[in-house]
Protein backbone atom coordinates (compact mmCIF):
# COMPACT_ATOMS: atom_id res chain seq x y z
CA UNK A 1 0.00 0.00 0.00
CA UNK A 2 2.62 2.43 0.91
CA UNK A 3 4.87 1.80 -2.26
CA UNK A 4 1.82 2.06 -4.43
CA UNK A 5 1.10 5.30 -2.71
CA UNK A 6 4.85 6.54 -2.81
CA UNK A 7 5.14 5.50 -6.48
CA UNK A 8 1.87 7.06 -7.85
CA UNK A 9 2.92 10.48 -5.81
CA UNK A 10 6.29 10.00 -7.28
CA UNK A 11 4.77 9.88 -10.78
CA UNK A 12 2.23 13.18 -10.35
CA UNK A 13 3.24 16.05 -12.18
CA UNK A 14 2.08 18.33 -9.20
CA UNK A 15 4.67 20.29 -7.18
CA UNK A 16 4.45 18.26 -3.74
CA UNK A 17 6.59 20.61 -1.96
CA UNK A 18 3.15 23.02 -1.29
CA UNK A 19 0.61 20.49 -0.20
CA UNK A 20 0.20 19.95 3.15
CA UNK A 21 -0.87 16.57 4.52
CA UNK A 22 -1.37 14.36 7.64
CA UNK A 23 0.52 11.07 7.96
CA UNK A 24 -1.16 8.85 11.11
CA UNK A 25 0.68 5.80 12.34
CA UNK A 26 -1.86 3.97 14.65
CA UNK A 27 0.60 1.47 15.41
CA UNK A 28 4.18 3.14 15.71
CA UNK A 29 5.99 0.37 17.51
CA UNK A 30 5.07 -1.91 14.81
CA UNK A 31 6.60 -1.63 11.12
CA UNK A 32 7.43 1.91 11.16
CA UNK A 33 10.43 1.72 13.18
CA UNK A 34 13.77 0.97 11.67
CA UNK A 35 14.87 -2.43 13.13
CA UNK A 36 17.51 -3.03 10.56
CA UNK A 37 20.98 -3.60 12.17
CA UNK A 38 22.60 -0.26 11.97
CA UNK A 39 25.64 -0.07 9.97
CA UNK A 40 28.67 2.74 10.56
CA UNK A 41 28.10 5.37 7.61
CA UNK A 42 31.58 6.18 6.39
CA UNK A 43 30.09 9.73 6.16
CA UNK A 44 27.39 11.21 6.98
CA UNK A 45 25.74 11.73 2.85
CA UNK A 46 25.73 7.43 2.90
CA UNK A 47 22.00 6.21 3.23
CA UNK A 48 21.43 4.68 6.41
CA UNK A 49 19.50 0.81 5.32
CA UNK A 50 15.95 0.78 6.47
CA UNK A 51 13.30 -1.62 6.75
CA UNK A 52 10.85 -1.26 4.04
CA UNK A 53 7.62 0.58 5.70
CA UNK A 54 10.45 3.06 7.45
CA UNK A 55 11.84 3.58 4.28
CA UNK A 56 8.07 4.48 2.62
CA UNK A 57 7.27 6.67 5.53
CA UNK A 58 10.89 8.21 5.57
CA UNK A 59 10.10 8.67 1.36
CA UNK A 60 6.96 10.21 1.78
CA UNK A 61 7.91 13.08 4.28
CA UNK A 62 10.59 13.71 1.93
CA UNK A 63 8.56 14.25 -0.79
CA UNK A 64 5.94 16.13 0.89
CA UNK A 65 7.82 18.24 3.45
CA UNK A 66 5.02 20.40 4.62
CA UNK A 67 3.21 16.73 6.00
CA UNK A 68 3.04 15.85 9.37
CA UNK A 69 3.69 12.65 10.52
CA UNK A 70 2.01 11.64 14.19
CA UNK A 71 2.43 8.09 15.90
CA UNK A 72 0.46 6.46 18.30
CA UNK A 73 1.11 3.39 20.32
CA UNK A 74 0.15 1.71 23.81
CA UNK A 75 3.75 0.93 24.10
CA UNK A 76 6.19 4.17 23.12
CA UNK A 77 9.21 2.06 24.08
CA UNK A 78 10.72 1.26 20.99
CA UNK A 79 10.30 4.82 19.44
CA UNK A 80 12.16 6.38 22.25
CA UNK A 81 15.44 4.81 21.25
CA UNK A 82 15.22 5.86 17.74
CA UNK A 83 18.46 7.36 16.39
CA UNK A 84 17.95 11.16 17.18
CA UNK A 85 20.77 11.95 14.70
CA UNK A 86 19.34 10.38 12.33
CA UNK A 87 17.06 13.26 10.30
CA UNK A 88 15.62 10.75 7.77
CA UNK A 89 14.35 8.36 10.41
CA UNK A 90 11.16 8.67 12.76
CA UNK A 91 12.35 10.09 15.59
CA UNK A 92 9.86 11.43 18.30
CA UNK A 93 11.78 15.40 18.43
CA UNK A 94 8.95 17.79 19.00
CA UNK A 95 6.69 15.86 21.47
CA UNK A 96 5.60 12.60 23.56
CA UNK A 97 2.08 13.01 24.81
CA UNK A 98 0.62 10.29 27.61
CA UNK A 99 -2.74 10.28 27.52
CA UNK A 100 -5.14 9.43 30.43
CA UNK A 101 -6.00 5.42 29.75
CA UNK A 102 -9.63 5.09 30.08
CA UNK A 103 -10.93 3.04 33.55
CA UNK A 104 -10.89 -0.29 31.46
CA UNK A 105 -7.24 -0.47 30.73
CA UNK A 106 -4.87 -2.97 32.03
CA UNK A 107 -1.24 -2.38 31.90
CA UNK A 108 2.09 -2.77 33.78
CA UNK A 109 0.75 -2.19 36.89
CA UNK A 110 -1.84 -4.46 37.04
CA UNK A 111 0.47 -7.35 36.28
CA UNK A 112 4.15 -6.42 37.98
CA UNK A 113 4.55 -5.06 41.52
CA UNK A 114 6.13 -1.77 40.89
CA UNK A 115 5.62 -0.76 44.21
CA UNK A 116 8.60 -2.09 45.03
CA UNK A 117 11.23 -0.17 46.56
CA UNK A 118 14.43 -0.38 44.39
CA UNK A 119 12.74 -1.26 41.41
CA UNK A 120 11.80 1.92 39.78
CA UNK A 121 11.48 2.46 36.60
CA UNK A 122 13.07 5.34 35.02
CA UNK A 123 10.67 8.43 33.21
CA UNK A 124 11.24 9.94 29.97
CA UNK A 125 12.37 13.45 29.24
CA UNK A 126 10.26 15.92 27.48
CA UNK A 127 7.12 13.67 28.49
CA UNK A 128 4.08 16.09 28.06
CA UNK A 129 1.16 15.34 30.18
CA UNK A 130 -2.42 14.81 27.71
CA UNK A 131 -4.27 17.53 30.27
CA UNK A 132 -1.39 20.47 29.77
CA UNK A 133 -1.61 20.76 25.97
CA UNK A 134 -2.82 23.44 24.54
CA UNK A 135 -3.93 24.04 20.86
Amino acid sequence: MLKKLVNDLKSLQTNLREIPALIIDDEADQASVNTTRPKKARDKEEEKERTSINGYISTLLTLMPRAQYVAYTATPFANVFVDPEDSQDLFPKDFIVSLTPSPAYMGGKDFHDLDVPGHEVGGVSGLVKGENLRA
